[in-house]
């Protein structure tokens, strides 16, 4: 409790468009405290690290770009696409043109989504939502207004020694159509608190993709939380790597059924790194589809887990779900937890799940040595293979980032 209560003191008085949102989180920050591990959904959390993610100062306001890791320009932006930086300062979206079929909300449509919660609360993980609404300063709100396909590339900067905190929401039109990728590139010992809060409305689509590679001792709390009413279709991919910590909590609820989901993920963790993923899947209506596939690699001495959790109420007739959670052990001393989860009322559903804990198929690395190739280069072409699976889903170019070279790299 002393450590929450010498970083809330630590924060600047509430104030402008979130200030209500920054006392309820604090409000409930200082009742709370840290999480316990008797939580069932923190108890294997490493919460030393969430105190060291508490001892950092939030970023100073006066921040400059060289001080960041992240040099964007030496990475074309995708082609068609709108480029977003976040920094700072946020109000520069209100100076530049904006592409046709994409809006800012304005300040009172911003207010009655946060009074309404985007998403509700119950999809949400109560002491990270705490955390990004205590401390959030600026938020980006963006409308996709018609059917025309649109292409926004979101990179959040993080600032050495510093929490950043950031705040994303994005209603998509009925019909409309959005790809969006986010980029999160850590530097040394900076910490993240990213929220975004997604409405698709009916027959809306969306291609969801995120890039979050640390630097090796940073810290990463994210939650994508999203709303989808009937024949709406959501995608999501998400790949994270070499983060000190990282706790990553996406929730989905479909809250009339007849939605198609999509979930895409993987993690990697070495060294002693610990990487969570905590999902969760509810139907609140009938004929609705879900399918996901996680795939986590840990090695060294790392931590990985994943709990994924699929509700479905009595009103969630003829559900079609379907999760596997597929691991790799590439230590002895590396560890996965892995947690499927279907909690199913209705009795007219089509609903699976399943996981499985391996390591690299001997037989695969000694077909490849017999043929003349080391087995560093073995393993390496064995791990793309596993990881192009899930980097193929990603949206607008990915191989932009260099993302399996890097993934590579940092085993």
């Amino acid at each position: 409790m002393v450590v929450t209560t010498q970083w809330l003191e630590s924060l600047a008085e509430p104030s402008g468009l979130l200030a209500d949102i920054q006392k309820i989180g604090r409000i409930y920050l200082s009742e709370s405290g840290l999480p316990q591990s008797s939580n069932e959904e923190w108890r294997f959390a490493n919460l030393k690290k969430l105190e060291e993610f508490l001892s950092l100062k939030m970023e100073a306001t006066n921040r400059k770009d060289k001080n960041t890791t992240f040099e964007t320009s030496s990475i074309h932006k995708a082609k068609d696409s709108l480029r977003i930086v976040i920094d700072k300062d946020f109000t520069f979206l209100k100076t530049i043109e904006l592409p046709q079929g994409i809006r800012l909300l304005s300040n009172e449509e911003i207010r009655g989504f946060l009074n309404h919660m985007v998403a509700e609360e119950s999809l949400l993980e109560k002491w990270q939502l705490a955390i990004n609404h205590a401390s959030a300063r600026q938020i980006i709100a963006i409308h996709i207004t018609n059917s025309n396909k649109q292409k926004i590339e979101l990179i959040i900067k993080t600032l050495e020694d510093s929490l950043c905190s950031n705040r994303l929401l994005i209603v998509v039109d009925q019909k409309a159509d959005l790809e969006l990728l986010e980029v999160v590139q850590g530097s040394n010992s900076s910490a993240n608190s990213h929220l975004v809060e997604i409405y698709l409305r009916e027959e809306a689509s969306m291609n969801h993709g995120l890039i979050a590679l640390g630097n090796g001792n940073d810290i990463y709390l994210g939650q994508t939380a999203v709303v989808q009413e009937p024949n709406s279709n959501y995608a999501f991919t998400s790949v994270v790597s070499n983060w000190k910590f990282l706790r990553f909590c996406p929730s989905i609820n479909q809250i009339k059924g007849k939605a198609n989901t999509k979930l895409r993920g993987l993690q990697v963790s070495q060294e002693e790194q610990q990487l969570s993923t905590h999902s969760k899947m509810i139907f609140n209506g009938p004929q609705g589809r879900f399918d996901q596939l996680q795939k986590t690699l840990a090695a060294d001495k790392s931590h990985s887990i994943f709990n994924g959790k699929i509700t479905v109420p009595k009103s969630a007739q003829k559900t079609d779900a379907s999760q596997l959670s597929r691991n790799i052990l590439l230590s002895r001393k590396a560890r996965i937890d892995t947690k499927p989860e279907l909690e199913i009322i209705a009795d007219d559903v089509k609903c699976a799940h399943g996981a499985t804990v391996s390591q690299l198929q001997e037989d695969e690395l000694f077909y490849m040595q017999s043929r003349g190739i080391s087995t560093h280069q073995s393993t390496q072409i064995l791990l793309k293979g596993y990881f192009q699976e899930i980097i193929d889903c990603l949206p607008l170019n990915p191989s932009r980032w260099l993302v399996i070279d890097k993934l590579l790299e940092s085993i």
